[in-house]
């Protein structure tokens, strides 16, 4: 063979390798290009805002390493990702944008890999990543970085298990360490690592069951960890996140399935005829190949690709089905890459019927992918426009508070009920007292605005006084109504005293006596007697609240006693335990208060501590419910 055409031959060959490995990322990365550009929404400020919590190595320690209020253990995706991309870049969330694109790319190579290597079809193991990266599933996944868990868990699943299928076919131990290693750091991505045993055992069920007893102490790890999450985060009673094991399961995986196929968002409405026929005709096809190619006489390498991947699909959702009230598109990212490649060896075995079925697939799930992308990244780029504006206010006004007002339920579910403002150095922003009828209707997942709130007697007050700036959020950009705000207020009768107070709140400083020390941070400590003001009850039943802290120094002095007395009355006495860093009280309140504008009330600490000062207690809020 002459020498040029033997070099022309391996360079085509070369090109070839790599237009295989390199076109579905590619493919991936086009469809999936809105995702570049999106910013922080929602959960992703509530992970941002641990950054803020990093004073020293145990502080460190517990915001990485405990548990989330719903159970969740995501040291990896979710605490160290975003301190890293915080410390890192700052505002710029186009790094960690690319990263969990990237990390998409490696999974879609990855697949690939395991689909040629079960299968030994090199055409099933090409479009196993496309329809992987096709389904509308994946929207919410590669464009809101919180979602990065459900990327990075699929990648140490992919791997583990091709290291340990490396290992059943040379015996050699260094892959299985290897893949018992990347086993073990998947539990820092997401929860549903713990099935990877599951899957280990099912690709040696069909293919060297000489090995199943290899996947023993990979159950006991995945034991070790369950019974360890449930300690550290017992299940919930109630509630989304609280598992029901009935005959629901079936109708919960129905819907999923059919979730599959048919995209919330998508052209065609999950409940008409349409989608019906779809699911019916795709699920039928898919079983008709199933069980032609079981009952094939292929070899057996062959012949259980299409079972494996089968198991892939449900192994993976089965710890998701006890939620019937809480069933995610987006959780459907590591089961679809099983259903993707079971259908994609159908395409490479069974064109006839799966053609004209992928054929749909794409043309169901590339529009709705496209709506959902666009929907995700205007939020994003609403969130990103609110704090950037923030940012630039308080350059311009550092010394003054700022109200926001016509914020939309959108945007507060979006930005402002995970508490943005805290990445601000030395930002104080209200939403206006309005925002409390404005925002009654929010979704049950979201952390109500009272907190947020400033009631209308401080409002007026601050801008009398000078403090506050206000700014419309009704518009795309940020506009200052100061002016005209300050003018309906004036005009509005007199407001009675806010009946919820936050000591540590600049604004209401005014209803504080003198003895309280200055603010230090979001908090405000009281001496040994501190005075202040707030609105009357409005009916007998009503009492007064007050929650706060107690350092460790006070709550060793024995005992530890609250005293609170109102309109000059008896006091009534309330003991913190020495174990209660943060405590609520509720105490009593006197007839004469009811209906007046505002009351006095006076706390007393029975001992306090300190040096320069005397530290009696941190009041975090004093309310009247």
């Amino acid at each position: 063979m002459p020498r040029t055409l033997l070099n022309n031959r391996i360079r085509s060959a070369w090109y070839g390798k790599t237009l295989y490995w390199l076109l579905p990322s590619l493919f991936c990365a086009w469809i999936h290009r809105d995702g570049l550009y999106a910013w922080y929404q929602a959960d992703d400020f509530a992970w941002l805002g641990l950054t803020t919590e990093y004073y020293n190595a145990k502080t460190f320690w517990n915001a990485v390493f405990r548990p989330a209020t719903q159970g969740n253990f995501r040291p990896l995706s979710e605490r160290l990702f975003f301190f890293a991309m915080w410390q890192s870049f700052g505002w710029n969330a186009a790094p960690a944008r690319i990263i969990v694109l990237l990390t998409q790319c490696a999974n879609l190579v990855l697949l690939s890999a395991l689909v040629r290597r079960i299968s030994g079809s090199a055409l099933a193991g090409f479009v196993a990543p496309l329809l992987w990266s096709a389904n509308a599933a994946l929207v919410t996944s590669l464009i809101w970085t919180s979602a990065y868990d459900e990327i990075l868990c699929a990648f140490f699943l992919l791997s583990a298990l091709l290291l340990f299928i490396r290992f059943a076919e040379t015996g050699q131990k260094r892959f299985y360490w290897a893949q018992l290693a990347v086993f073990v750091i998947g539990f820092g991505a997401l929860e549903i690592n713990l099935v990877y045993p599951a899957l280990a055992a099912a690709w040696c069920w069909f293919y060297r069951r000489d090995r199943l007893l290899w996947t023993a102490p990979l159950m006991a790890l995945s034991a070790a960890f369950y019974k360890l999450h449930t300690s550290l985060a017992p299940t919930p009673a109630s509630g989304p996140y609280h598992p029901i094991f009935d005959l629901s399961i079936f109708t919960t995986f129905a819907e999923y399935w059919k979730l599959v196929f048919i995209p919330p968002y998508g052209f065609i409405t999950p409940q008409s005829l349409l989608a019906w026929a779809f699911v019916a005709s795709a699920t039928l096809g898919l079983l008709v190949f199933l069980f032609t190619d079981l009952l094939s006489t292929k070899p057996p390498k062959r012949r259980y690709a299409a079972a494996f991947f089968a198991c892939w699909f449900l192994i993976v959702l089965a710890p998701l089905l006890p939620f019937r009230d809480h069933i995610t598109h987006y959780y459907l990212t590591i089961p679809l890459a099983g259903f993707a490649a079971l259908a994609a060896l159908a395409f490479a075995r069974s064109k006839f019927i799966a053609v004209p079925l992928i054929a749909t697939y794409f043309a169901v799930q590339l529009p709705a992918l496209q709506v959902g992308e666009r929907w995700l990244l205007d939020r994003s780029i609403s969130a990103k426009r609110l704090m950037l504006g923030i940012r630039q206010i308080h350059q311009w006004e550092p010394t003054k508070a700022i109200l926001l007002t016509d914020v939309s339920p959108d945007l507060y579910g979006v930005s402002i009920a995970d508490n943005p403002f805290r990445l601000i150095k030395g930002v104080r922003v209200y939403l206006a007292p309005e925002a409390l009828k404005q925002l009654a209707d929010l979704a049950p997942n979201l952390a109500p605005p009272a907190n947020m709130v400033l009631a209308a007697a401080p409002t007026r007050h601050a801008l009398l006084d000078g403090q506050l700036v206000v700014y419309s959020a009704a518009a795309a950009t940020l506009l200052e109504v100061t002016q005209a705000y300050t003018a309906g207020v004036l005009t509005a009768p007199n407001p009675d005293e806010p009946r919820r107070i936050h000591p540590g709140s600049a604004p209401l400083a005014y209803l504080l006596g003198p003895e309280w020390y200055p603010i230090e941070g979001a908090y405000r400590w009281m001496p040994a007697r501190a005075t202040l003001r707030i609105g009357g009850p409005l009916k007998t039943s009503q009492k007064l609240y007050i929650s706060g802290f107690a350092a460790p120094e006070s709550r060793r002095m024995q005992p530890l006693t609250l005293t609170v007395s109102a309109e000059g009355r008896p006091g009534t006495t309330a003991q913190i335990g020495p174990n209660e860093e943060s405590f609520t009280r509720q105490f009593p309140l006197p007839p004469t208060a009811i209906g007046k504008p505002s009351i006095q009330i006076v706390l007393n600490v029975n001992h306090t501590f300190g040096r320069d000062r005397q530290l009696g207690l941190v009041i975090e809020t004093v309310e009247i419910r």
